[in-house]
Parts: structure tokens; C-alpha cells; sequence
């Protein structure tokens, strides 16, 4: 028999059942019928039995034969026969003459008062009567409505000698036979169902269990053919189940483990486990004793087994022989810390090598900023000016191959400190304005006033960026202008105070074709040409991950013939101000400017100082209406005016003339009598306008610095950087010892003294700066020292060395090479006490 196998056939199914079932319902309720019938003409003809015909023949049918005794015994035997049958409720005894076809009720159970009166038969009332006279025979019919009721009849005739027939009667309520019928219909139609659900059902019940066997079949043999280590154990921790695998990789047979402590072959004795969700898997580690006594390192997941109402009955454990992995995690470890070493060693290579590179431009930078602090006259500060900057972005420069290897590495910091940007803009243009001067560009930068006068950012690697991108619009532009803009830009999600400043650099050079443009930021990738022969191809590279370091992006529009635009975004703190004095306010500055953008610089920092800017015509300088007077020396104009073809007429007194750096000095002198000063371009915006104001009155500026009056050790193996520092602590009016090395120092301390602070070096030979700090802090040189103000001076500005210094006890921190206003900031937190908050790295 094939069980069903899809919806249909499983309905055509239950119709047959159910119809089948029906019919045997209804073949066994006919055939309860006629087994009722024919019992109940049986119990009338054994009741008939009980009469006889001459006990009968006593009554007349009249009334007076209620009277008689034989009448009472007869309706007595009637009740006892109805008692002894449980179906019958009705019994009686009836004379029937042929003859005349009149019947009279001799005798009825059902009548209190027997009224016997001859009456004619009434065959709705007596159902089967007719045919029971007819054929002679005992006879039972029904169910039939009668006034009394809705009954089944049956009928016996008793023996008599004369024509007359008497006959029993027996009555059976037809509700009580019809439960009868219908139990039994009932009954045979559920066994019929019964009969023929169950095959099919134990059918069912089989071709479900085959694929559970089947599953189980497959389960076990995978777990014996994988090799996987799968072990049962009861809530207890003795095993009742173990894989291959575990025997494989434990040593035992499996009649070895069953039945025995999981604990047992544990390597460790068990720790307590913490708490866990109730009823779910977790893993754990163990070490675990071969048979052979080796131990090894295995991860388990033990997942529970639950019965009836949650309880678990066991626990299913996956086994996992860690043993490579852990070698593996040894090697990886090994080495990490192998290349953690190089790293750190490669890392004080570096500090080492810029240290060792620095010191000698630290001399040349730092004289040169002290030179720039004497009485010169205006042309002098700026061929000294050009000097420093150019120097100091030399000294960034040299580090740009380091730079990289830490970019590589993500480990190249970042020096945040307050800076003005419009200071690292006017560097970087004085760095390229001598490759400009000599292509005739006009180098123009622009800063809107929304971007802050000081901010925190780290100036060096601005400087670095802007230098690669003007270094390069430079390079490949033959003419025209290069513009340099700062603004501030809208921006959502920034930090608390944070601010984002965005950079554009515009060239009007060749542009670059759409299908170089992806290639310009990957590392060593260049675009060569004849006229332009490549570098290493770092720049941008570099300028992209600074970029993105400083939390911005950079990118390009270019067309080709027409030019590039490079812009780059930088997320900045700005840092309070106060307001710049409007130092031209009602001033009228003459301009004489050919070229639109220049004009346009000049009248936005004019008027930015307060002042007004009023382009006029060479021949209308210095009439009543202007207080000042600019004039452009273009290639035109200065070869003009140096060979005497343009008569001068305006006041020289008050009167700025603007030359490139491709001027050389014998066009300098005969340029120079014929203004108050000469201004290099690209402007310094702010010089620009101290130049205004000098026309004003004396040309010598003094900048004057506070006096500190400390007394200073100062400790540096290098004689210029000590000089440099000498010389510096001598304009901010403090006194100071010099000492020529790490142990001359500590000699210095003990013999000298009391001294305010010591600035010292750090890398020193025999004693170097960190043994100096230790042993002053740990009082080996005197205890009055041990809380003396020590400042680290450093080319070394990786975090973890000043992580380290601060850990060992300094109390400051500047790096080379050192400017006069990082010098006085650090002796002024000196006069303090303390370093400020932020300054201060994590221990």
C-alpha cells in the first residue's frame, strides 16, 4: 500500500474511507433491525408460552370477568413476564374471531381499569397484526405512531382447541430500539474507519521514521568517516558517546572512555566556570593528557540536550586539537615582535637621521631669524625673510622620504599647534617666487576673512602639502598666474569648535588629460615629459595621506589647454584672536597694477586694514587725493623706469614699488632711490601694510620681547645649537650657564645654582638627556634639585619619546629647530609653573 504523496491523493483517500465507512454504518444498522425484530417475536412466543388456552377460555370477554380470580393471575403473569424482559414496557392478551373480524383486549398491562368490549381491529394502532392473522406466523413490526406513543410491536398466538385465536401482544418503546440501532451502525462504522486508517497509519509512521534512520544512518557514518572529535557527556562529566576522532586524538579506545569522568583527562583541574545563560552552547579551552602523557591544547563547544520541561540530559561536546593553531599564534606573535623590533628600530634610525640632519640647518635657521631681529632696512628683512622661510622649508623637506616610510607605516604624527594660516600661504609662495620670477608668473594668494588668524593644525605638514602642489603648478605652468585662496567651508558632523578650512591651488598651465588624472596620487607614479622631467613621484602621494591624516580629502579638476585646480579640506580648532586694528582706516592707497588679479589682492587687503584702494594711472600719482601710492614694477615698467625713458613725479616718500625675485641687485639700486621701499612679490600681506605705515614715519622697526629675567642652565653637545640658544636667551633677557654635554651639566648643577630651569638636549653622547632627567629626579645630584624645571629640547617629536620623557619626570617639551617665540611660550610656561592641560600627552 503506498501512502499518499501529494494533497489530492490524500483527499480521494479519506472519501473512500469515509464512504466506506458509511456503508458499513448503514449495513449494520438494517442488519441490528432485523436482529431486533426477530428477537422481539421471539420473547412474544416464549411469553405465549406461559398461557394456555383453557386458562383463557374462563373469560367472556365481558366486564363481569374483572371479578374472576383467573383474570387477576392472568395480568399478573402479563406484569412478571414484562419484568423479566428489560425491552418490553406494554403486554396483552387478545381474542380474535375470524368470523367476524372483531377483537377484545382480554387482559392489558398498560390499563389500570380492564374495560373488555369486542371492537373491530384497528390496524393503525396493532402495526403487523394484519399480517400476523394472515400468515399465521410470529410476527414483529414497527416502528409505529400511536397515541400513546411511537412503539415497536410483536405477536404471538396461543394454542386453543376452537376457532378462535388468542394472541399476545408485546410492546417496545422505538426511542430505546433506535439507540440500539444506532449505537451499533455507529460502532461498526468507526471499526470499519479503524480498519482501514491503521495500515495506512502505521504506513505513515514508517516512512517517517525511514528518513530519520536514514538521517541518522548518514549522521553517524559522517561522524566516523569526518574524524571529527565528538564526545556525549551526562550532566555529571562521565561520557556516554565518543567519536573516532576523539580516540584518535586523546589515545584511547572508546571502551577506555565510556562510562568515565571527562575531568579525568584534563591537564589542569577545572577552573570555575563562570555564569552562563541557562540552557545555551558556549566555548571554552582546555588542556588536555593524551594517553601517552602529552598535553595539548583543544577548543571545546558544548552545546546542552534538552528533554521534557527543559531539563538536560546531556551535553554534546566538539573537540578541536589547537595545537597547530597555537603554533601558528606562537609564529604570528614572534613575529609581530620581530617586526615591532625592526619598526622601533627603524623609528630611531629616523629620529636619529633627522636629528643628525636638523642640527646643522637648526644654526643656519635660527642665526638667520636672529639677523632678521636687527635694525635693517626694508630690503634687507625681506632678502632675510626669503632666507629664514626658504631655510626652514628646506628643513621640512629633508625629511620627506622619512615622512613617507612613517606615512607607510601609520605612524607619522602630527604636531598641532596654533599657527596663523595665512603665515604658512606667504611661506610657501616665497619658497617657489624664485622658480616663478623666472617664467614671469604672477604668484597671487588670497585669504577670506571668515578663516581664523590662529588656529590649531599642524603648520609643518600644511607647509609640506602646499609646497607640493605649488611646487608642481609652478613647475608646469610656462605662463600666466598661479593663485593660492584659503575659505572656510560648510561642513556637518565636525567635532565640538572644529572648523573646516579649504585650500585651492589654480594654475594656467597645459592641464592634465582625464585619463592621467587617477594616476597622480599613487605613489612613484609621474607624468614626464620633455620639458618637465619627473621626480620621485611621492608628492602627491605624500600631499593625499597628510591631507587625510589631517582629517580632510584632496582632489582635481583639470582641462586640458586651460589649467588645474587642486583643492584639499583640513578640519582646524581656531583659537581666539582679538581683532586685527584697521591700521588704514581713511587711508587712500593709489594703486598703478597692469594685471587684474594682483590689483584685486591688493584691493582686498587694503581694504581688510581698513583702508580704501584706488587704481589710477602712473601719471596721477601723488595728488592730494591719495595718502599712499603702489606701483607694480612689471618687466615694462621697471625697464622703463630704469633706463630714465619715465620721468618720476610722484612723492617718493610715500610711494611702494613691487619687484619679483628675478630682479638682481644692480636693478635693485637703480630701482631703489625712486621709492620709500622696495616689496618683494609674492606680498607678504601683512608687511605690506607695516610698509604703509612706515611711510608714516621712522623706517627702523624694533620688535621688542618681553624680559623674563630667569637664570638658565643650558645643556646641548653641539656648540651652534648652543650659541643659538645663548643668543635667543639673551633677547628675552635671561640669564644662562652653558654646558657641553650631559655630564658637564650635572657637574654644572652641583657646583652652581640655584638655577630656574634646564633646557636640555636629549640626544647626548656617554650621558644623554633621559639619564640626566632620571638622575636629577631620583635627587643623585643634590635634593634641592630634584624638582628643578626641566624643558627637553628635541628634533626627536615622535609621541612615544615624549610619552616616555613625561613618564620619567620633564616638565616641557619643545623641538628643534627652536624659534624665538617657541622658546619664549616655553619660558613663559617656566614663570608658570606648569604645562598646559592639552600639551600634555596620555602615561
Amino acid at each position: 500500500m503506498a501512502f499518499p504523496s501529494n494533497r489530492l491523493q490524500f483527499i480521494a483517500l479519506g472519501t473512500v474511507f469515509l464512504v466506506a465507512g458509511a456503508v458499513s454504518g448503514v449495513w449494520s444498522y438494517h442488519r441490528a433491525k432485523v436482529h431486533a425484530l426477530e428477537g422481539l417475536a421471539a420473547d412474544a412466543r416464549h411469553c405465549a408460552a406461559a398461557f394456555s388456552s383453557e386458562e383463557i377460555a374462563v373469560l367472556s370477554d365481558a366486564r363481569p370477568d374483572l371479578a374472576k380470580p383467573m383474570y387477576d393471575r392472568l395480568r399478573a403473569r402479563l406484569t412478571g413476564l414484562l419484568q423479566t424482559n428489560s425491552t418490553a414496557t406494554a403486554a396483552c392478551l387478545v381474542r380474535y374471531q375470524p368470523s367476524t373480524g372483531m377483537m377484545t383486549v382480554l387482559a392489558d398491562t398498560s390499563q389500570t381499569v380492564a374495560q373488555p368490549e369486542p371492537s373491530v381491529l384497528d390496524e393503525a394502532r396493532s402495526p403487523g397484526f394484519r399480517s400476523f392473522i394472515t400468515n399465521g406466523q410470529m410476527s414483529a413490526a414497527g416502528p409505529k405512531q400511536t397515541p400513546s406513543g411511537e412503539w415497536m410491536s410483536a405477536y404471538a398466538q396461543l394454542k386453543t382447541a376452537t376457532a378462535e385465536s388468542m394472541i399476545l401482544g408485546l410492546d417496545v418503546p422505538a426511542a430505546h430500539w433506535r439507540r440500539i440501532l444506532w449505537a451499533e451502525g455507529l460502532l461498526s462504522t468507526m471499526r470499519t474507519w479503524l480498519l482501514l486508517t491503521l495500515p495506512l497509519g502505521v504506513l505513515a509512521l514508517l516512512r517517517r521514521q525511514n528518513p530519520e534512520r536514514k538521517v541518522r544512518h548518514l549522521l553517524s557514518a559522517a561522524v566516523k568517516q569526518s574524524g571529527s572529535a565528538i564526545l556525549i557527556v551526562d550532566p555529571a562529566n562521565r561520557i556516554e558517546y565518543v567519536s573516532q576522532g576523539v580516540c584518535d586524538q586523546i589515545g584511547y579506545a572508546r571502551d577506555e572512555l565510556i562510562g568515565r569522568d571527562w575531568n579525568v583527562f584534563r591537564a589542569e583541574p577545572p577552573a570555575e566556570q563562570p555564569s552562563r545563560p541557562a540552557g545555551q552552547s558556549w566555548e571554552d579551552e582546555w588542556l588536555v593528557r593524551r594517553k601517552d602523557g602529552e598535553i595539548y591544547p583543544v577548543q571545546g563547544v558544548v552545546s546542552p540536550v534538552h528533554g521534557a520541561g527543559g531539563r538536560i540530559l546531556c551535553f554534546i561536546v566538539t573537540l578541536r586539537d589547537m595545537s597547530t593553531v597555537k603554533r601558528a599564534e606562537e609564529e604570528l606573535r614572534a613575529a609581530k615582535e620581530r617586526a615591532e623590533a625592526g619598526a622601533r628600530t627603524k623609528g630611531e634610525f629616523l629620529a636619529t637621521m633627522g636629528h643628525e640632519l636638523r642640527t646643522p640647518l637648526n644654526g643656519i635657521v635660527r642665526f638667520a631669524s636672529l639677523l632678521r631681529d636687527t635694525p635693517l632696512i626694508p630690503e634687507q628683512r625681506e632678502y632675510i625673510q626669503t632666507i629664514c622661510s626658504s631655510s626652514e622649508a628646506l628643513l621640512k623637506l629633508t625629511g620627506d622620504l622619512l615622512d613617507y616610510s612613517w606615512l607607510e607605516a601609520g605612524r607619522l604624527p602630527l604636531d598641532i599647534q596654533p599657527c596663523d594660516p595665512r603665515e604658512v600661504i606667504e611661506d610657501v609662495l616665497d619658497l617657489v617666487s624664485g622658480q616663478a620670477a623666472g617664467k614671469d608668473l604672477v604668484l597671487l594668494h588670497q585669504v577670506a576673512p571668515e578663516v581664523p588668524t590662529v588656529a590649531e593644525l599642524d603648520p609643518g605638514r600644511l607647509r609640506q602639502v602646499l609646497v607640493n602642489l605649488l611646487g608642481n603648478a609652478v613647475k608646469f605652468t610656462a605662463c600666466g598666474e598661479v593663485a593660492v585662496t584659503a575659505n572656510v567651508r560648510q561642513a556637518t558632523g565636525l567635532a565640538e569648535g572644529e572648523v573646516i578650512i579649504e585650500f585651492t591651488i589654480r594654475d594656467t598651465g597645459p592641464g592634465i588629460e582625464p585619463a592621467n588624472v587617477g594616476r597622480l596620487f599613487q605613489p612613484f607614479s609621474r607624468l614626464v615629459s620633455a620639458r618637465h622631467p619627473g621626480g620621485t613621484g611621492l608628492g602627491l602621494a605624500i600631499s593625499r595621506s597628510l591631507v587625510r591624516l589631517m582629517g580632510g580629502e584632496i582632489s582635481l579638476e583639470s582641462t586640458p589647454g586651460k589649467g588645474t585646480v587642486f583643492r584639499f579640506f583640513i578640519a582646524a580648532r581656531p583659537v581666539y584672536a582679538p581683532p586685527a586694528p584697521l591700521m588704514l582706516a581713511n587711508r587712500k592707497v593709489g594703486l598703478v597694477v597692469s594685471h587684474p588679479g594682483l590689483l584685486h589682492e591688493l584691493a582686498t587687503v587694503i581694504a581688510a586694514a581698513g583702508g580704501s584702494a584706488v587704481p589710477c594711472p602712473l601719471e596721477g600719482l601723488g595728488g592730494a587725493e591719495t595718502d599712499f601710492s603702489i606701483v607694480d614694477c612689471d618687466p615694462e615698467m621697471a625697464d622703463r623706469l630704469m633706463t630714465g625713458a619715465l620721468k618720476v613725479n610722484w612723492p617718493i616718500s610715500r610711494t611702494l614699488g613691487l619687484i619679483t625675485n628675478a630682479r638682481n641687485s644692480d636693478e635693485r639700486r637703480l630701482l631703489r632711490p625712486l621709492f620709500r621701499s622696495l616689496l618683494t612679490k609674492p606680498l607678504h600681506h601683512g608687511a605690506l601694510v607695516n610698509a604703509l605705515l612706515a611711510c608714516l614715519g621712522p623706517s627702523d622697526v624694533t620688535r621688542m620681547y618681553p624680559q623674563l629675567e630667569l637664570r638658565l642652565l643650558l645643556v646641548d653637545d653641539n656648540p651652534a645649537n648652543l650659541r643659538l640658544l645663548q643668543s635667543i636667551i639673551g633677547v628675552l633677557g635671561c640669564e644662562c650657564t652653558m654646558a657641553a654635554g650631559g655630564r658637564e651639566g650635572l657637574d654644572a648643577i652641583r657646583q652652581g645654582g640655584p638655577y630656574d630651569a634646564v633646557m636640555l638636549d636629549l640626544q647626548m653622547p656617554e650621558v644623554d638627556g633621559m639619564e640626566v632627567v632620571r638622575r636629577l629626579r631620583a635627587g643623585e645630584v643634590s635634593p634641592e634639585t630634584k624638582n628643578i624645571w626641566i624643558t627637553i629640547v628635541t628634533a626627536d617629536n615622535r609621541p612615544e619619546t615624549r610619552a616616555a620623557l613625561f613618564a620619567l619626570g620633564c616638565d616641557d617639551f619643545i623641538t628643534k629647530p627652536v624659534t624665538v617665540k617657541s622658546c619664549l611660550e616655553a619660558l613663559q610656561r617656566v614663570k608658570r609653573g606648569r604645562l598646559p592641560d592639552q600639551q600634555r600627552p596620555a602615561i
